[in-house]
């Protein structure tokens, strides 16, 4: 069978209990607001969910709307689609995820191995060779590898999406110092370069890059030399309306046309950075070297240490793991067959001559120069802004936990929540993703680790700490109900019977029929409490993965990528000013926290 093949073997996304679903909120609710607050909500929900209420009309259509899909099909997935590409903000800061791989598990030089392994990973898609991820239940969704290669084309009120052709020539826009290169990855029967080939090519651009070319430039360029010291790149930093008129106006020279054509036809991008990879350049960068519209962005540094931005639209991060794990084996196996002296792997490398490259020049009027000039400057205002910090805990590990009888999510989750608790003395709502790729089309639900069980552990715990009196049963006793609730959580969400997908999913239907009823709890407080995602959080573990990172959702909130590996719990943080919280303050108190908690629990 095909990759695809499977998907049809899978169950449907089923629409969760009505009644489930607005008791579960109303538990969701009650750690986070006043008695009187939860009180006025939870009569909200149960309005709502009462038989004249709008609820049983509103779920009646969506059931509907789930048997007119095709079958196996998700109900949500075009709600959540929809919802990705209407979004208005900007796609590197709201959006966009990273991850920092670790350059040594690659066959060196690591970039072009890299480079090679998706090209070859590519061609086992469209084949349908590439192998199918299994969880424990079984295959997993691959759905989403449909449209792991494509760019997001600012649009005025909606974004497009254009998918690149998996089974053609392949190729990567390469920028440099702000210089646009198109490379040719593929020959003209199809065969990828090798990464001998590929790393000369690259060296080349490298020495044709402008050294200034990041640097804002003076003047107009309308008088018919190519703008390359131009922040391009800036248009895909700003939010989207914006991006799109200044993409309309690129589109008014065919020289730019052919430039905009290239990158967006492109299958990724390559950023060669003058600057050490690390969590912050990855979410942010400099705009002249970056394409945020595109689904994926290699970006590498100059001692052979890289990263992936990702846009978020149409793939989640565990489809990504299962690609570079792919990639990686097969750039692995072409090394192991040269040092053998094998010749080329079956995905048809050969070694003939390297790819030439095309330089992608740009004439802009001055109106575009001056806005692509401004959306920058926003740019970088929102980045200094922000504070970003990466550690990996050696104290925490995944075998330490289980073997302190420890559910080791549950225990990072409240970790987090004691940090941010012990540094503001408020409690936070938080969002954890949990995937449900065990359904056809398949994506994320949203786990509340934020329980009263919860908030009871964490807020005794910090009085505990500060009067430096810990009652070790109690506390014992109250972290392992926290604990029970979070992995009820956890197993609801993954059996597709989380609350939140199913009330988004809801409302959209009464805002496709024109229903206006859902107004009330949407406005309500404890309803936007909930939603307000003070810590945002989501779990990436992989050999070839050190960090991964994204911004806050929220201008008060944190951004929290962590990792709990078999040595250590590798955790990126982001925040903004507004939050109150240094990432590097938040993660060493993290840290400081995780060894006293594990005395506790010891």
């Amino acid at each position: 069978m095909g990759v695809f093949d499977w998907d049809h073997t899978l169950p449907r996304l089923p629409v969760p209990e009505l009644a489930s679903t607005c008791d579960s909120l109303k538990e969701m609710i009650r750690p986070l607001v006043s008695e009187e607050e939860r009180q006025k909500t939870s009569r909200l929900l149960e309005g709502f969910a009462a038989a004249t209420g709008a609820g049983p009309r509103l779920q009646e259509e969506l059931l509907a709307w789930q048997e007119s899909r095709p079958a196996n099909s998700s109900w949500l997935r075009p709600f959540w689609d929809d919802s990705y590409l209407a979004f208005r903000g900007r796609v590197p800061t709201d959006l966009s995820y990273n991850l920092q791989l670790d350059q040594h598990q690659w066959p060196q030089p690591a970039l072009p191995a890299l480079i090679y392994g998706f090209c070859a990973a590519i061609g086992e898609i469209a084949d349908g060779s590439f192998p199918v991820e299994t969880g424990k239940a079984g295959p997993l969704s691959m759905d989403t590898l449909r449209c792991m290669f494509y760019t997001r084309i600012p649009s005025k009120g909606k974004d497009l999406m254009y998918r690149c052709s998996l089974a053609g020539p392949l190729s990567a826009a390469v920028v440099c110092r702000g210089n646009w290169y198109l490379l040719p990855l593929t020959d003209e029967k199809g065969r990828v370069y090798q990464p001998a080939a590929i790393q000369e090519a690259l060296q080349d651009i490298k020495g044709q890059a402008i050294p200034s070319a990041c640097r804002p430039a003076a003047g107009d360029s309308d008088a018919g030399q190519p703008a390359a010291v131009d922040p391009i790149g800036a248009m895909t930093c700003a939010k989207r309306d914006r991006a799109a008129i200044i993409r309309q106006q690129l589109m008014e020279h065919p020289l730019n046309r052919h430039s905009l054509a290239a990158i967006e036809q492109a299958h990724f991008v390559i950023c060669l950075d003058d600057g050490e990879i690390s969590s912050a350049r990855l979410i942010g960068g400099e705009s002249c070297n970056r394409w945020f519209d595109k689904s994926v962005q290699i970006i590498a540094g100059p001692g052979g240490d890289m990263g992936l931005n990702l846009e978020h639209a149409g793939c989640d991060a565990g489809m990504w793991l299962w690609f570079i794990g792919r990639s990686l084996a097969l750039a692995k196996e072409l090394d192991q067959k040269s040092a053998a002296g094998l010749g080329a792997a079956p995905q048809g490398a050969f070694s003939g001559l390297k790819p030439k490259t095309r330089n992608l020049p740009w004439r802009l009027r001055a109106e575009t120069q001056e806005a692509l000039g401004a959306e920058r400057r926003e740019y970088d205002e929102i980045l200094e802004n922000m504070t970003a910090a990466q550690k990996g805990i050696k104290t925490v590990t995944r075998q330490q936990l289980k073997k302190q009888g420890c559910y080791p999510d549950a225990f990072v989750q409240l970790l987090f929540q004691v940090a941010y608790y012990k540094l503001t003395k408020s409690y936070p709502s938080v969002y954890e993703s949990v995937s449900v790729r065990s359904f056809y089309e398949g994506r994320t639900e949203c786990v509340r680790p934020c329980s009263a069980a919860a908030k009871d552990f964490v807020v005794s715990y910090v009085a505990g700490r500060e009067k430096d009196v810990l009652e070790r049963p109690l506390l014992q006793a109250k972290y392992r109900q926290a604990e029970q609730e979070h992995r009820r959580r956890i197993a609801a969400s993954q059996a597709g019977l989380g609350p939140e997908r199913h009330l988004y999913g809801l409302a959209a239907i009464g805002e496709m029929k024109g229903n206006e009823a859902f107004l009330a709890l949407l406005e309500d407080k404890g309803y936007r409490v909930l939603r307000h995602n003070t810590l945002s959080t989501s779990s990436v573990v992989a050999p070839a993965v050190d960090f991964f990172s994204f911004a806050p959702v929220m201008a008060d909130g944190l951004g929290i990528g962590y990792g709990l590996k078999h040595d250590s719990l590798q955790l990126a943080v982001a925040a903004y000013e507004a939050s109150g919280v240094r990432a590097r303050q938040y993660l060493d108190l993290v840290e400081q926290e995780a060894a006293v908690l594990l005395d506790l629990l010891g």
